[in-house]
């Protein structure tokens, strides 16, 4: 199994998860040609996705979703709120394959689980892949880190996960009160040290590699977010995993299992 960050922040979001039988795209954030771009510096084409799963309907992870299910015939999948609210957003009668939440499905040869996440949207999701016994979780807009994310993200090979924002920078920052609150909020973003206290949660002996993402440009900084998790994680009485960080205006490595 591969997989490659795209881009991740609040101007977009697309995640490329690769087997030897399916490339699924994990959200389509960004503009169709700078998506096309994107795939094309992780050695990929539009022509070869399969499938977008889609997570919640904020712009950020659905901007190009019409046009790249028009242009390259790319199926897309998201449970039922999702799809509606997709279609409302864009003004457009897309066609869905509906999964359920926290009902895993098999796509070709990697087995897919959406789970349920607290984030301000319909009814969003997080996703667990597995493929020939390695598993990576990826969960990059959720406010509350709840004892069931725990559990669907548990025994992770690779994690992608929110470390939105410092909550002093945040506090800090120009941004209305209403906005911070509501980042804030069970149903906002995780920040670095919410993040933390998760992973803690998560280590164990076969964790490979955790990619932070969904980094606040103006409330945080990745050495920031990699100082405060690791701090937090270092506490544990496990080896921590080489933790790293996603950006907006570049692909991360094409990381392979």
């Amino acid at each position: 199994m591969k997989f490659c960050v795209l881009g991740s922040g609040s101007r977009g979001n697309s995640v490329l998860v690769k087997t030897p039988k399916a490339c699924l795209l994990i959200d389509s954030g960004f503009s169709g040609a700078e998506t096309i771009t994107r795939l094309e510096q992780a050695g990929y084409s539009p022509e070869q996705v399969d499938a977008i799963l889609i997570s919640h309907e904020h712009i950020d992870h659905i901007r190009s979703v019409k046009i790249l299910h028009e242009k390259y015939n790319i199926s897309l999948f998201a449970n039922r709120s999702t799809a509606n609210a997709v279609r409302k957003i864009l003004k457009t009668k897309l066609s869905f394959k509906i999964f359920l939440t926290n009902r895993p499905f098999l796509f070709k040869d990697i087995v897919v689980e959406p789970f349920s996440v607290f984030h301000d949207a319909a009814e969003p999701v997080g996703f667990t892949f597995k493929h020939n016994n390695l598993k990576l979780s990826i969960a990059t807009d959720l406010g509350f880190p709840s004892s069931a994310v725990k559990e669907k993200m548990k025994d992770s090979d690779f994690i992608v996960l929110e470390s939105n924002h410092d909550e002093e920078m945040l506090m800090k920052s120009r941004r209305p009160h209403v906005l911070k609150k509501r980042i804030l909020g069970r149903h906002g973003h995780l920040s670095n040290t919410s993040a933390g206290n998760l992973l803690s949660h998560l280590l164990h002996g076969n964790l490979q590699k955790v990619i932070l993402a969904h980094l606040s440009q103006e409330c945080n900084r990745p050495k920031l977010a990699l100082d405060t998790i690791q701090h937090i994680v270092s506490q544990e009485d496990i080896p921590f995993p080489k933790i790293e960080t996603a950006f907006q205006d570049r692909i991360s490595p094409l990381y392979t299992a």
